[in-house]
C-alpha cells in the first residue's frame, strides 16, 4: 500500500501560486481585439514563385514572428506551406495537428499513411488525419497547397491524441461535377459565391472537411465578380487557376451601395495563396474570358461547432452565417445592429439552443420568426438600439415605426412571423 504524504509535511508555496494572477477592468479589456492587445493580422499574398522550381523541398508560409508566437503559423490556427515534389522522389509530414488538407495544383503520384494508401491526380483534394506520418510520391513533378491545424494544438498546449477520421480522398472529377451542378442551378448567377464545401461523413453537424477545418471550392465565371465579402477568422485561400484579368479588392468599409470603401487591388495568378484578414472586405474580379477558381480553407469546424460564423457577405441573404454579437460589435456603429434572442432563430437559420444571433440588417422579405408550435402566445419585444438609449415596444399586429416616420415591420400574431418592408434596424426578441 502507498504511503500517503501528509498534508502537514508540504511546504506551502502561497506566493508562487499567486505570482501569475492578474485582474483588469472589463470594459477595457473584455473585447482584447478592439483594445490591440491581439497583434493584428494583415492581409499578405504568397507567390507562385516560391515553389515553381527548384528541388524537393516544403515551404513554410510562416508568419509566427508578425502573429507574435513563438511556432510556425501563417494564422492563429493553421499552418500553409507550399510543397514542391520532384517526379521520382517524396517528402513526408507528421505534425502535431489533428487535421490537414492538400490539393493537388499539378503532378501525380501516390500518399501514405497509417497501412492507407492512394494515388492523387492534379485537382484533387485529400485530407489525412494527424497521428501518423504521411508520405507523398511523386511520379511526375507535383505541386501542392498543404494546410494544417498544428497552430490550434500548440496554442492549447496539447498533443495529438486520436483520428476523428480516416484519410480522405476528393476527386477533380467529382469536385468538378457537383460545382457544376451549383453553377448551372436557377439563381445561381445572384448567389453571393458560386461554391461547394467539402464535408466529410463523421461531421455532419458542421459539414466541414475536417472537425477543426473548412474548406470551398469555388468559381468566378468570366466578366463576373464575386460580391464583397468579409471572413470572421482567417482564411488562407489557394487560387489554382485563373487568367490576367483577375483580381481582388481590399477594404475596411462598405459604401451605401455595398462596394468597398478606398480599396487596394491585388492581382492574381495561378498557384498565388492569400492570407484575409478577419474583418476585411474583400472581392473577387475576374475580367478575363475563361472561369477562375478559388479555395478558401478556414478553421471554421471549431468555430462552427461552437455557434459562430465562418464570414458575412454584403447580401445578408447569401451568409454563410449570422456573426455572433461579441464579434463585429463597435462603438460607432451600435445603431446599426439588431440582436435575435431565442430558443429558434430568426431568418430561418438552424435551431439551436438559447441562441444569440447578430445581423448588421435584415433584408426586405418575409422573416419567419420560428416560433415554437408549444407556444403560440409568445411575446414579442422590440428594441431599437443607439448610443444613448433604447427604446422598448410591445408588438400586436402593430406597424413600428422606423426612421423618417417610415413603417419599417411589423409582426403577426396568427401565423408568428415578422413582415419587413425594408432594411431594419431594430432588435426583437422573442418571449415564451
Amino acid at each position: 500500500m502507498l504511503d500517503k504524504t501528509s498534508i502537514a509535511t508540504l511546504s506551502l508555496q502561497d506566493d508562487e501560486v499567486t505570482r501569475d494572477a492578474e485582474y483588469f477592468e472589463y470594459t477595457s479589456s473584455a473585447n482584447p481585439i478592439g483594445a490591440k492587445l491581439i497583434s493584428r493580422v494583415p492581409y499578405r499574398t504568397f507567390l507562385n514563385s516560391l515553389y515553381d522550381n527548384g528541388p524537393t523541398r516544403i515551404v513554410p508560409l510562416d508568419l509566427s514572428s508578425e502573429l507574435g508566437v513563438d511556432y510556425p503559423a501563417t494564422g492563429p490556427g493553421l499552418m500553409a506551406s507550399f510543397v514542391r515534389i520532384v517526379a521520382g522522389e517524396k517528402v513526408s509530414v507528421n505534425p502535431n495537428a489533428t487535421s490537414q488538407v492538400f490539393y493537388v495544383l499539378e503532378g501525380h503520384g501516390t500518399v501514405a499513411q497509417n497501412g492507407t494508401a492512394f494515388s492523387f491526380g492534379a485537382g484533387d483534394f485529400f485530407s489525412p488525419p494527424g497521428g501518423g506520418e504521411v508520405v507523398i510520391s511523386a511520379e511526375g513533378t507535383a505541386r501542392l497547397y498543404y494546410v494544417n491545424d498544428g497552430p490550434l494544438l500548440s496554442y492549447l498546449g496539447a498533443d495529438f491524441s486520436r483520428a476523428r477520421f480516416t484519410p480522405t480522398l476528393y476527386p477533380v472529377a467529382r469536385a468538378k461535377e457537383e460545382l457544376e451542378k451549383v453553377s448551372n442551378a436557377p439563381g445561381a448567377a445572384q448567389r453571393n459565391r458560386v461554391s461547394i464545401l467539402l464535408g466529410n461523413a463523421h461531421f455532419p453537424q458542421t459539414r466541414t472537411v475536417t472537425h477543426s477545418m473548412w474548406a470551398m471550392f469555388g468559381v468566378v465565371a468570366p466578366k463576373t465578380m464575386q460580391k464583397p465579402h468579409r471572413h470572421q477568422s482567417i482564411a488562407l485561400d489557394f487560387i489554382p487557376n485563373c487568367k490576367p484579368g483577375v483580381y481582388t479588392l481590399v477594404g475596411t468599409e462598405l459604401d451605401a451601395n455595398g462596394d468597398i470603401v478606398a480599396p487596394s487591388a491585388r492581382g492574381l495568378d495561378a498557384g498565388h495563396g492569400l492570407r484575409h484578414a478577419p474583418g476585411y472586405w474583400h472581392a473577387h474580379f475576374n475580367e478575363s474570358d475563361e472561369a477562375a477558381h478559388v479555395i478558401p480553407l478556414q478553421d471554421a469546424g471549431c468555430r462552427l461547432i461552437c455557434g459562430l460564423s465562418t464570414s458575412r457577405s454584403r447580401d445578408k441573404r447569401e451568409a454563410d452565417g449570422p456573426p455572433v454579437a461579441a464579434e463585429r460589435r463597435s462603438a460607432r456603429r451600435t445603431d446599426r445592429t439588431e440582436i435575435f434572442y431565442g430558443s429558434d432563430a430568426a431568418l430561418s437559420l438552424r435551431p439551436c439552443e438559447s441562441a444569440v444571433h447578430l445581423i448588421r440588417s435584415v433584408p426586405t422579405r418575409r422573416i419567419r420568426a420560428c416560433l415554437s408550435q408549444s407556444s403560440p402566445k409568445a411575446r414579442v419585444v422590440i428594441f431599437r438600439m443607439t448610443r444613448q438609449n433604447c427604446v422598448k415596444r410591445r408588438l400586436s399586429n402593430v406597424s413600428v415605426p422606423g426612421s423618417r416616420g417610415r413603417s419599417m415591420c411589423a409582426y403577426n400574431e396568427n401565423s408568428h412571423c415578422f413582415l419587413a418592408s425594408r432594411t431594419c434596424h431594430w432588435c426583437w426578441q422573442l418571449l415564451p
